[in-house]
């Protein structure tokens, strides 16, 4: 058995593999970051901030956070297509009063069909980060302002 696979050439392998992750995956996506009749409550809008609920706030790395968020139901999704993103709120590192509000955009790291809560692994930049560090410094319990999501590159099968 193996020294008929060893007789394929890389590349048509790497196809073959390729093409297979592709169709499998092809049942996961769709073109569009709105809710249909099938799928579960899209759990944040698109036109104004959610305030969702840090459940973990995780160090994974030198100044790397992963942060999970709650959704209001536990059944409700992200609604995100492959390669989506969300802008997420914070206050200017510089603000005097606090009012001062700025969004940047992130990509999610939990999977499309993920219920009740959405997953960002996010790199503070201490002193610089505006958002990031809003982000990382996130207690469990408090809440952060999410918007989305918006499709970057649309992902569709061959």
């Amino acid at each position: 058995m193996f020294r008929t696979v060893a007789r394929i050439p890389t590349a048509r392998l790497m196809a073959a593999t390729s093409v297979s992750a592709a169709a499998g995956f092809a049942g996961l996506s769709s073109s569009s970051c709105e809710a249909s009749t099938e799928s579960p409550t899209v759990a944040i809008s698109k036109s104004k901030f959610t305030p969702l609920v840090v459940s973990k706030n995780e160090i994974v790395g030198l100044n790397v956070h992963k942060i999970t968020l709650d959704f209001a139901s536990p059944t409700d999704s992200l609604g995100m297509t492959t390669a989506g993103m969300l802008m997420v709120e914070g206050t200017k590192r510089d603000s005097n009063d606090g009012d001062d509000k700025i969004a940047r955009p992130y990509t999610p790291v939990s999977r499309n069909d993920t219920l009740g809560k959405l997953e960002l692994v996010v790199k503070d930049y201490p002193g610089v980060g505006n958002v990031s560090t809003h982000i990382c410094k996130a207690a469990v319990g408090s809440t952060l302002a999410v918007k989305g999501c918006f499709t970057k590159i649309a992902v569709t099968p061959n």
